[in-house]
């Protein structure tokens, strides 16, 4: 979700985005939005960012139609060891198994929306040298002709929808990115078990890490958020905590908003 003026924009799952104003829910013009083309089920719709109505970035994967896949080499001389044997259930089996085993890897694009209509202005992972495609987890825009994108397989994008974008992650790396800020002229990013410096060209570990003791269990970055000169940090087991460049400081969470039917906080001083 994303705020653009006093309205909210909402991503969801097979090709959904809404618009909310004024207490009001309504499609982000339906007849406009990215379409599965015939050899895929279906789009989801993921991260949502801009600076205005008519200057939108959002992450689009592509899931793919299943095909049933043939047996491997290994497989097959299961198979034909199997069936010299005379065990033909067993197989069947196997071939029932690779019939059924999941083919499909998911695609990743950024889209871009000029107020017109939607365009294609990224396809990570999709060059020579990195064959496996990867899908994005999280946009943000330092600025106009400046977005950032992160994703899977470490991929790390930079660039606008004009001059386009470059991918900027070094070869061989295979973090799972999750998140991107900007704080105190330095790029911070989230992986999957930890938070990183990014000077462009490398990751380096983010210091001080929090402290141990407030959770021993590895760390599970959710998002990283820069306001003002303060960096916000959302982790599923340590919670929240704000970073001034020097110490970290938990935010305290009331115990009522976690709960599952939130009611209201309490009246009590």
């Amino acid at each position: 979700m994303t705020q653009i003026d006093d309205t909210f924009l909402v991503t969801g799952h097979h090709s959904q985005l809404y618009r909310i104003a004024g207490g009001r829910w309504d499609w982000f013009h339906k007849d406009k939005l990215p379409r599965a083309p015939e050899t895929y089920d279906y789009l989801n719709f993921g991260c949502l960012t801009g600076t205005t109505d008519t200057d939108l970035y959002m992450s689009v994967s592509y899931y793919p139609k299943n095909e049933r896949r043939k047996l491997t080499e290994e497989e097959n001389a299961r198979h034909q060891e199997l069936v010299k044997q005379g065990r033909y259930e067993e197989a069947l089996d196997l071939e029932e198994a690779a019939k059924k085993a999941p083919t499909r890897v998911i695609e990743g694009r950024l889209y871009h929306w000029d107020g017109q209509d939607w365009q294609v202005v990224a396809m990570p992972r999709s060059g020579k040298f990195y064959p496996e495609p990867a899908t994005l987890a999280d946009i943000f825009i330092e600025s106009k002709d400046k977005v950032w994108a992160v994703g899977d397989n470490g991929v790390i994008l930079v660039g606008n929808a004009d001059l386009g974008f470059q991918d900027v992650s070094f070869k061989g790396d295979s973090e799972k990115l999750i998140s991107i800020t900007k704080f105190k002229d330095r790029m911070v990013l989230a992986s999957d078990y930890g938070l990183h410096w990014f000077d462009g060209h490398l990751l380096s570990p983010l210091k001080p890490v929090l402290d141990p003791t407030v959770n021993k269990n590895i760390p599970t970055p959710i998002k990283v958020q820069t306001v003002d000169d303060m960096l916000y940090y959302f982790d599923a087991k340590h919670g929240v905590h704000s970073f001034d460049g020097e110490r970290w400081t938990e935010i305290d969470i009331p115990s009522e908003l976690l709960q599952r039917d939130f009611k209201g906080l309490s009246s009590k001083p």
